[in-house]
């Protein structure tokens, strides 16, 4: 609770946090009416639902982990199954199916129940367009499968994330064999960092997880989607 008041109250602005406690444990869908000058939320009672799990990468889960989120015999009383495109989850109510479940990029699948504006969850696009592209220098705003997307130069990642941290650096599959050396970044990171000298070929980057763009990025955000780079060069034994 701490955490969700201190980033409510970090930004520039108003901050809001808002907490449903219980209330929707035993409810069919609803409408949550509370949040209706932020666009159409709805919930629905997911009983005593004890699995949680972080899907996101954000101050607001500082010294947060799944363990500490689970196990309470009521970790989730309700979750949500529509949402504003602006919100993302922040956590989820782990492999719980039915409304609202969803993948995501780390390979994980349930119904969000934590929900915040201005995080990360990995397989972030970018906009191409002057004064929109927020992409590092280091990196640049190009077509993936997926969406135009911040990729770093060839041989390249993201500095100081772990590897297996998809919510900030990823790599995908793509439909042109060549291509999954490729690391995107999350718009604003820099990635200065040399992939590791032992991957060469078309292994380079190997290090970096792959990311289920697919399940993450709709149609409708993929801009470009079908134009991107496939001109490019690909990698091959002996090269980089």
């Amino acid at each position: 609770m701490l955490n969700g008041i201190r980033f409510a109250i970090a930004g520039e602005g108003t901050g809001l946090y808002i907490t449903l406690s219980e209330y929707y444990e035993s409810s069919s869908l609803t409408t949550l009416a509370v949040m209706q000058e932020f666009g159409k939320f709805t919930v629905r009672g997911t009983g005593c639902y004890d699995a949680a799990h972080i899907v996101a990468n954000h101050a607001a889960l500082t010294l947060l982990t799944d363990a500490v989120l689970s196990d309470w015999q009521c970790s989730v009383h309700e979750a949500f199954a529509e949402y504003p495109k602006e919100f993302k989850p922040l956590a989820i109510a782990l492999n719980a199916t039915g409304d609202g479940a969803r993948k995501f990029p780390d390979g994980s699948s349930g119904v969000p129940y934590i929900l915040a504006t201005n995080i990360t969850i990995g397989c972030d696009i970018c906009l191409p367009y002057p004064g929109q592209n927020l992409c590092h220098p280091t990196t640049s705003c190009t077509p993936t499968p997926y969406g135009t997307m911040c990729l770093t130069r060839p041989g390249y990642k993201a500095d100081d994330v772990a590897n297996d941290d998809v919510t900030l650096q990823w790599r995908m599959k793509w439909p042109v064999p060549g291509h999954e050396h490729r690391v995107a970044v999350a718009p604003g990171r820099s990635a200065n960092t040399l992939c590791d000298p032992k991957n060469v070929g078309p292994d380079v980057c190997k290090e970096v997880a792959v990311a289920d763009c697919s399940a993450v990025v709709p149609e409708d955000r993929r801009f470009e989607s079908a134009h991107y780079d496939t001109d490019q060069q690909a990698i091959h034994e002996g090269e980089l």
